[in-house]
């Protein structure tokens, strides 16, 4: 890949970055501290629960969690597509059709979801485990699928608008606060998972009618209105659906890859074998927090990117996005992979140390997926859904296949080996395809070097994790010092100082001032 394009054009690109850089900065320090906080909620409920309960627990959010990415049927990332064009435009009325059907096809899904669910466990005995407390708890959490649907829909809206700070108040603040003050009720009162349950369906309920409130007052000073005069709206319910309904199939690859392994492993191992698997998913999806976090913007700016200048600036923006997420992400890369047996052992106790190599798989699978940057999401706005549904449907049907064949020898080390494989592969296709359709270079050759030095970070740590098990004080010291020495060495390249520009007005040691101004 030659270098980022100059002149005006580059102006552009550097204007999309900062927005991008900074915008989702902000969301990811908000997504950090709800992310502690709902950490520290797990950890709490791990060691009050019977392993038992905590794997009946977990088992009935897996299902939850599968049917909730369909019911939304990717609104959020439709939304946050079409809208941001069609307020470049100056079409209020579409506007207005777009957040209308968003939250129609994401709520009424997602209650015949939910009641669909409960009226086969109910009225017609379906049993897709054996484990009583496990159905009985799905059954209370099928109301999560509208509400957490309706939820996620709110999100590409606000991110539509380019209101990140509302984004982060909701999803960092109020919502992980309210999460670990039912658990600590939970520990405080004694009561049982039920509890659990039914607090999580009132808190997340609650937020949505805030979502609700404070989107109404977007709009208005957005100058979208009149809110109440429906007939000024256009609903582009074709060309929504029709970006949308592709886009649902890499929801399901997501959604099957962090669900089958629980409902699998529940069905032939029990809540133990679930407890084993989930006990160490939130940590190894940490690795894909940043990306998550970062998309919510990407996404709007990507599409006004192509609307206004076409291919050429978006190059740039997509692998100086990668390249931030990749250095963000790497201090957590080195917990959950280089010293994996620590952290798992020093967080839930020795009950689950067989949970290591599981949490080592799939800490590789997320960063990798990562570090490619967002390849899916960019060919889609390049409108090659084609492809994407092709690659999304096979690496679906490819990991249900694997993890039928292993799961039931291996358990849950079959279970991370599959899905760990499920999204090297998948993200592997999702690049050849971002090199073949569209004007974004697939690789950017003067990160090659950088890469390399991370890999070699990481075997090193491994090798401390080694000669120092069990050690988790040193393991995170150890971590923080090599995700320093990442940004260190890609600090050329990060352009810190231009992005964060008020920085460099802040009296800072010699070593971090170098980190921040490029040489």
């Amino acid at each position: 890949m030659n270098d980022p394009p100059r002149g005006a054009q580059q102006q552009r690109g550097a204007t999309l970055q900062s927005q991008q850089i900074r915008g989702s900065s902000l969301l990811l320090a908000g997504a950090v501290l709800a992310s502690a906080l709902d950490f520290g909620g797990q950890v709490l409920l791990v060691r009050y629960l019977a392993k038992d309960s905590f794997g009946a627990w977990s088992y009935a959010l897996a299902v939850v969690a599968l049917f909730t990415g369909i019911a939304q049927f990717e609104m959020r990332n439709a939304a946050a597509r079409f809208i941001p064009v069609y307020l470049e435009r100056g079409e209020t009325g579409k506007v207005l059709g777009a957040v209308a059907l968003a939250l129609a096809v994401a709520g009424g899904l997602g209650v015949l979801m939910a009641t669909a669910i409960v009226t086969g466990l109910t009225v017609f005995d379906l049993r897709p485990t054996e484990d009583p407390e496990a159905l009985r708890l799905l059954a209370l959490a099928a109301v999560l699928i509208p509400i957490q649907a309706v939820d996620s829909v709110f999100t590409g809206l606000f991110a539509a608008f380019g209101a990140s700070r509302l984004i982060f108040l909701r999803q960092s603040i109020l919502a992980p606060v309210l999460r670990l003050g039912l658990v600590v009720v939970l520990v405080t009162i004694h009561a049982n998972v039920t509890f659990l349950a039914i607090g999580y369906a009132v808190a997340s309920f609650l937020g949505v009618l805030l979502y609700l409130a404070t989107f109404v007052r977007v709009l208005r000073a957005h100058d979208v209105g009149p809110l109440r005069r429906p007939g000024g709206w256009t609903i582009p319910g074709r060309e929504v659906l029709a970006f949308a309904t592709p886009m649902l199939t890499s929801t399901i690859v997501w959604m099957l890859m962090e669900s089958s392994d629980a409902i699998l492993l529940g069905y032939f191992f029990g809540p133990g074998a679930v407890a084993n698997f989930r006990v160490v998913l939130p940590l190894a999806r940490m690795n894909a927090l940043v990306s998550t976090v970062f998309s919510v913007l990407y996404l709007p700016l990507a599409a006004r990117s192509l609307e206004r200048s076409g291919s050429g600036e978006l190059g740039s923006v997509y692998w100086q996005t990668a390249l931030w997420m990749t250095i963000l992400t790497f201090p957590v890369l080195l917990l959950t992979f280089s010293f994996a047996p620590s952290v798992t052992v020093g967080l839930y106790g020795t009950d689950y140390a067989g949970s290591a190599p599981i949490l080592a798989l799939l800490a590789m699978g997320y960063f990798f997926q990562t570090a490619t940057g967002f390849n899916g999401l960019t060919v889609k706005i390049y409108g090659r859904l084609r492809y994407t549904v092709v690659v999304d449907v096979a690496a679906a049907i490819a990991n249900v296949a694997i993890n039928l064949m292993l799961i039931p020898r291996l358990g849950p080390i079959g279970a991370a080996i599959g899905t760990a494989g499920t999204l090297l592969l998948h993200n592997l296709f999702k690049q050849l395809g971002l090199r073949r359709f569209t004007q974004v270079p697939w690789f950017y050759r003067p990160y090659a070097r950088l890469y390399a030095k991370l890999g070699v970070i990481c075997v090193a740590l491994l090798g401390l994790q080694v000669a120092l098990p069990g050690n988790l004080p040193v393991a995170i010291l150890a971590a923080a010092g090599g995700g320093l020495l990442a940004a260190w060495s890609s600090r050329r390249f990060l352009a810190i100082e231009v992005f964060f520009p008020e920085l460099l007005r802040v009296p800072l040691p010699g070593w971090l001032n170098g980190l921040i101004r490029r040489r």
